[in-house]
């Protein structure tokens, strides 16, 4: 009668251990969530020495952007320190190619477009319509968005360097 005693002992001590392991299993899995992770971004300016950037060089930061979601917005401001007018172009150099096809970006002086397209479109310097006059102050205004029909966009993060380039036109002041 001791060994049969012995064995059912065992064999409840087993099925009590399985079952508690089996209840933990249960209580610490994670809910399933179908939602997904969007894009971040970040752009920071890097000015020339003719123009200066008020507050923060870090315009523009954005989480979770998604495909048909809200757009990311900034304000970069500049001013011209020089006696001279400067003719203004922007190029966005990201430190990856992840985002090159999916974010569209926008960079807008008064309703004016400075710099309109893909992130991997501006890779390339703008055409030189910002004009500032010396002394003068401007805002640019910036959006990051998901284009539509975006694809594998999700989860990817990307700093983004707006690169500044002033060249003089006219004469001194």
């Amino acid at each position: 009668m001791g060994h049969s005693t012995d064995t059912i002992v065992r064999c409840l001590g087993l099925a009590a251990g399985l079952a508690v392991a089996a209840t933990l299993v249960l209580v610490s899995r994670v809910p399933a969530d179908h939602r997904v992770v969007g894009a971040e971004v970040g752009f920071t300016a890097t000015p020339p020495g003719e123009l200066l950037v008020s507050g923060s060089p870090t315009f523009l930061r954005s989480g979770d952007l998604a495909r048909g979601g809200p757009a990311a917005s900034g304000r970069l401001a500049l001013r011209n320190i020089t006696e001279r007018t400067l003719a203004v172009q922007v190029r966005l150099v990201p430190a990856s190619p992840d985002l090159d096809r999916a974010l569209r970006v926008e960079l807008v002086d008064g309703g004016e477009p400075v710099a309109v397209g893909t992130l991997g479109d501006l890779r390339r310097w703008s055409r030189p319509g910002l004009r500032l006059a010396p002394g003068a102050r401007r805002r640019l205004d910036a959006r990051a968005s998901i284009r539509p029909g975006a694809e594998d966009y999700e989860g990817r993060r990307v700093k983004v360097t707006a690169e500044l380039r002033a060249r003089p036109v006219g004469r001194r002041r």
